[in-house]
């Protein structure tokens, strides 16, 4: 039964993997480190996205961007959030002082 259990993971793990997409042109923008005083995000262009949600947890895995929503699933042992979705309010922008940010659910973040 362990066993079973063993391969059945590796799958589901395996087959995730097979779903990511890499972001699109349009949304480069959004790739590299965000900080905010609640949120520390990290894109990258293949698909892979680190959400750390201070004081409360991580999810690590898949991202995709849909719209006006920025979605997060988790793809690892590790992640203790398995989902995590944001509403963009603002997409990437530079502001007057040469600073990057976007807001997402009111939080403005900025690019590291």
């Amino acid at each position: 039964m362990k066993t079973r259990y063993a391969i059945l993971m590796v799958a589901l793990a395996l087959g995730s993997c097979m779903f990511q997409e890499e972001l699109s042109p349009a949304d480069d923008d959004f790739r590299g480190n965000w900080d905010s005083d609640r949120y520390a995000i990290q894109i990258f262009r293949n698909g892979y996205g680190i959400v750390d949600i201070r004081n409360r947890g991580r999810c690590e895995g898949n991202v995709r961007i849909e719209g006006d929503r920025i979605i997060f699933r988790s793809e690892t042992e590790s992640s203790t959030i398995g989902r995590k979705a944001f509403h963009i309010d603002q997409r990437p922008m530079e502001d007057s002082n040469g600073v990057w940010f976007m807001i997402l659910d009111g939080e403005r973040l900025e690019r590291l």
